[in-house]
């Protein structure tokens, strides 16, 4: 498979190239009212769903590439290259993909392939394990927001070279949009649920609050990846997705047993 065969930098650099266009793209209306979840022919969240899409497939590719190795060697390799590549975009700051290989490495068929993990190298590990624990939900996300603050910190920074400013320092990022949704829906909410307010009505507090969210991911936009397009590493990417995209969640779910079924029959055989 020619994608185990390209270095994890290199993954990790055209991956990000395509996350930052995708989330780029999205128009801050996307981001109200969970116009993320609704029905795809209400046509008010096109670049939203072209998102979680990419999300579900990528997730899904990476799984089957696992379970579909011819033996155990081969499995610890794949999974220890697409551990490199999880950890290589956790530094890039590219918290999307970086939870998307987390999902993949976390997915249940892999976790009863006992096997696997036991004959893992410690550094592979190792690899999953930060993953893991960035992406956890723990404490409402609380280890993602802290790399967050790190790579786009809220509070401005004096800089030694020059007292007389007060600046934001910030590096190029890709967020886990998952969070920033909840974070989002909670404040339309609960506000609602809190202040006994209708949604029909306007509230300014409210819109402080959802304003607060919004203004976040318009400026995580202000710092771009510069990475060399690599149009090789991108054709295969995209190859490599595009026949996992699924739109209808009929064909998610039925992707998603088959795929436990096959993890189930490899942990037996393992075993």
């Amino acid at each position: 498979n020619s994608f185990f065969r390209v270095s994890v930098e290199v993954l990790a650099k055209q991956m990000t190239l395509i996350d930052q266009t995708a989330f780029h793209s999205i128009p801050i209306i996307e981001y109200l009212d969970k116009a993320w979840e609704r029905p795809r022919y209400c046509g008010v969240n096109d670049n939203t769903r072209s998102w979680i899409d990419r999300f579900n497939a990528g997730s899904e590719y990476f799984i089957t590439q696992i379970l579909s190795s011819k033996g155990e060697e081969e499995r610890i390799h794949r999974v220890n290259h697409i551990a490199k590549l999880g950890k290589t975009l956790l530094d890039m700051n590219n918290f999307m993909s970086a939870a998307m290989v987390t999902f993949a490495l976390s997915h249940i068929s892999l976790k009863n392939i006992e096997s696997l993990w036991r004959n893992l190298p410690k550094n592979t590990v190792g690899y999953i394990d930060e993953l893991i624990i960035c992406m956890s939900h723990a404490q409402n996300y609380a280890n993602y927001r802290k790399r967050l603050q790190k790579v786009h910190p809220v509070k401005l920074c004096r800089v030694k070279s020059d007292d007389r400013h007060n600046i934001l320092i910030s590096k190029p990022c890709i967020p886990n949009l998952l969070v920033h949704h909840k974070d989002i829906f909670y404040e339309h909410e609960s506000y609602s649920m809190k202040t006994g307010i209708k949604n029909s009505h306007i509230s300014f507090q409210r819109s402080r609050l959802l304003g607060k969210h919004l203004l976040l991911l318009h400026n995580l936009r202000k710092n771009v990846y510069v990475f060399k397009t690599d149009i090789a590493v991108a054709l295969m990417l995209e190859q490599n997705i595009k026949p996992r995209l699924s739109f209808l969640e009929s064909n998610k779910t039925k992707s998603q047993n088959q795929i436990y079924c096959f993890g189930k029959t490899i942990s037996h055989h393992s075993s």
